[in-house]
């Protein structure tokens, strides 16, 4: 298990690199959609994983996909809200993140008392990361116009 987080992690370097090089070619919206796509395929997947070798390969998945949407996140923020205003505005996409991260926690805590496991969590977690897409790709290219907070 604690192989599997290392690797996760050492393939999140990777992963966030490659992020930032791909959004500086390829735009931000349409990766970060694909970034959640590919997180709930393999969250939707994580409860049918039955084996050492399984859980390597998740690993490394997920783990390129884990904080690859930070610098997409953090551009597209400064692309909807002017680059004077990316620090605070991104200050707040992370307090909620954090808040969200905490209910999550809670909540997975109470689904696994009811349930025995995790399988329904992770299955949920997936379909919100593919709720993400949908979200994503509703961001309209002409909405990107910076506005001038406080």
């Amino acid at each position: 298990m604690a192989v599997s987080l290392g690797v996760m992690g050492a393939t999140d370097i990777l992963g966030t690199i490659a992020s930032g090089w791909i959004c500086d070619r390829f735009g931000k919206r349409g990766p970060l959609a694909v970034y959640y796509l590919l997180r709930g395929a393999s969250l939707l997947a994580l409860p049918y994983i039955n084996g050492t070798g399984e859980l390597m390969l998740f690993s490394v998945f997920y783990g390129l996909n884990w904080l690859s949407t930070v610098p997409a996140t953090s551009a597209l923020t400064a692309d909807l809200f002017g680059k004077q205003n990316v620090g605070t505005v991104f200050g707040w996409v992370f307090f909620a993140h954090q808040l969200g991260a905490a209910v999550a926690a809670y909540c997975a805590s109470i689904l696994h008392r009811w349930g025995g496991d995790y399988a329904f969590t992770f299955s949920m977690a997936g379909v919100f990361a593919m709720l993400g897409t949908g979200l994503v790709l509703c961001i309209r290219r002409e909405s990107y116009v910076p506005v001038k907070i406080g």
